[in-house]
């Protein structure tokens, strides 16, 4: 694959459109919800989308006769708003929830999606703590912690019930830049965050001598594509969970090579 560069992110040159099978008419153009700001799973590359996501998506709809075609959201609740208002078509990376599954169709697993804390590493009595490694429930239930989460997220009923129990207080932000910047400041004391995203901005000059990977789980679950309801009919759903089914070792090498890339600060 050719790689070129933005800012430190492996970028894996894609086009908009992928036609599956061949250079015939699209049976289905699928409009799949983007951001342009969470890497390493999407970001821009000359005004184009890309990231671990856009190469995923695209190795499993070269093996059916759809196309893509991206639409750029300003956040992750948006686009579940979208998605149910038959706006758009396609969600990536989507736990499964019971309320979301009332207006929409869940894909076969595709990846899983580790979700760690983040620390502020110059906060020597939480840095301390980590050498224990206990788990989460022991570790954020001191008084007065504030936690960063991501607006829209859904961590597992285990976690999300601790976060309506959790006595501290909860900042929701859209991006992990926001809640790396609050973590940096001080102004929180630990960010949830996806494992590769947290290890890829970690890398950023302006945090990795400020942020530390607790490497303490809060959730490790299979993620979806979620589907607009009416968007196929059972013959295509079938060939697209097909698909997601034939490329399980193309995405493992996919995310292999996004975990092994070292970025250049």
């Amino acid at each position: 694959m050719l790689k070129v560069f933005r800012y430190f992110y492996p970028i894996f040159l894609t086009c908009i459109l992928v036609v599956g099978f061949s250079s015939q008419a699209c049976e289905l153009v699928i409009k799949a919800a983007s951001s342009d700001d969470w890497p390493p799973y999407f970001f821009k590359a000359y005004e184009e989308e890309a990231g671990l996501e856009v190469d995923i998506l695209h190795t499993v709809l070269e093996k059916t006769p759809f196309c893509l075609e991206f639409v750029s959201m300003p956040s992750l609740s948006r686009a579940v708003e979208e998605l149910r208002h038959k706006r758009v078509d396609l969600l990536v990376a989507s736990s499964f929830s019971e309320d979301r599954a009332t207006f929409s169709h869940y894909s076969k697993s595709y990846r899983d999606e580790k979700m760690v804390m983040f620390e502020n590493k110059h906060n020597k009595s939480l840095v301390q703590t980590l050498a224990t490694k206990p788990n989460y429930e022991d570790y954020i239930n001191q008084e007065n912690m504030i936690i960063a989460v991501h607006r829209g997220s859904h961590y597992g009923k285990k976690f999300n019930q601790f976060l309506a129990d959790f006595k501290g207080n909860t900042i929701s932000t859209t991006f992990a830049r926001q809640r790396f910047d609050l973590l940096k400041k001080g102004r929180v004391d630990i960010a949830i965050e996806d494992q590769l995203a947290g290890v890829f901005l970690m890398a950023d000059a302006n945090y990795y001598d400020h942020i530390v990977n607790s490497q303490i789980v809060v959730f490790n679950e299979p993620v979806y594509y979620m589907l607009r309801k009416g968007l196929m009919n059972e013959q295509q759903l079938e060939v697209f969970n097909q698909a997601i089914e034939d490329s399980l070792q193309q995405i493992q090498d996919l995310i292999q090579e996004y975990s092994n890339y070292k970025p250049k600060l």
